[in-house]
């Protein structure tokens, strides 16, 4: 429904795309947000993130995303 109102893009919050994304390894992550990725791309869509929880997250607890 996105296209055809106008829009270019599509705004998630952290974990909207990868739900309990703290419990998924690198590769379902991986999966996941590639399923969503091939929806976005096929409708002409960019994502755009916003809030990162990188604040508490153990992944993010030194800022950027990592798999441990």
């Amino acid at each position: 429904m996105y296209k055809p109102l106008g829009f270019d893009g599509v705004q998630f919050h952290d974990d909207d795309v990868v739900p309990d994304l703290d419990r998924q390894s690198a590769a379902q992550v991986a999966q996941k947000a590639g399923k969503v990725s091939a929806v976005l791309s096929n409708q002409g869509l960019t994502p755009e993130f916003v809030a990162p929880r990188l604040w508490f997250a153990e992944q993010t607890v030194d800022g950027g995303y990592t798999f441990k």
